[in-house]
């Protein structure tokens, strides 16, 4: 039995276990975010790396020993799929595993390897800004120089993404902040929400 969790006293307490037994399981989803498959098994070393600096913020790099029940489904690991990543730990008491989310990916090369004799897989993701860059035929890189002016914040933002194919997301314009706001001027209320000037975005 497994549970998908927040952050808790008691998962602190599984995590400062002194023997601890890991897994890590891998959600493959469509581009409609639905569940193609799972797979599971040991986890043996790795973990996400995050580089502030870079367009991709997120990589992650995991060996593990896949489950046989799960081996027909290292199939579906190719590019046209999204992977999340699970970090799974034991409580040595009840035998119970708790699942930590590391983030959703993309497979982003020929990076995966699996040792049919010893059902040890290894792989590298990237995060889905990898999608935009260029590596996976995004197109951001296209788009290195974006200038906007009197038109809506939120609609700048909606229109890259979608040059971008991205569909995904939730963006929604802030209230207003001006200590004098006249709520009956609906040509206020929109000025509001313009980019008040020209602004030159860079891909990163």
């Amino acid at each position: 039995m497994s549970s998908l969790v927040n952050v808790t006293g008691k998962d602190i307490a599984l995590v400062n276990q002194h023997s601890q037994t890991r897994y890590s399981m891998l959600r493959v989803i469509n581009r409609e975010k639905n569940t193609v498959c799972t797979i599971t098994g040991y986890y043996i070393s790795g973990g996400v790396e995050i580089d502030e600096a870079s367009n991709i913020r997120r990589t992650a790099n995991v060996t593990m020993t896949v489950f046989n029940d799960d081996l027909t489904n290292l199939a579906y690991l190719y590019m046209n799929y999204y992977i999340r990543l699970y970090e799974g730990i034991e409580d040595n008491d009840t035998m119970r595993v708790t699942w930590y989310l590391q983030g959703t990916f993309i497979i982003n090369q020929s990076s995966i390897k699996f040792n049919k004799d010893t059902k040890t897989l290894s792989f590298t993701l990237s995060d889905l800004m990898t999608d935009l860059t260029g590596d996976r035929a995004g197109v951001l890189h296209a788009y290195s120089s974006i200038t906007k002016n009197s038109q809506r914040i939120d609609d700048v933002m909606k229109n890259v993404l979608k040059i971008c194919g991205v569909e995904d997301y939730d963006i929604t314009p802030i209230c207003v902040t001006r200590k004098s706001f006249n709520w009956w001027d609906e040509k206020q209320s929109e000025e509001d929400f313009f980019v008040p000037y020209d602004l030159e975005f860079s891909a990163g």
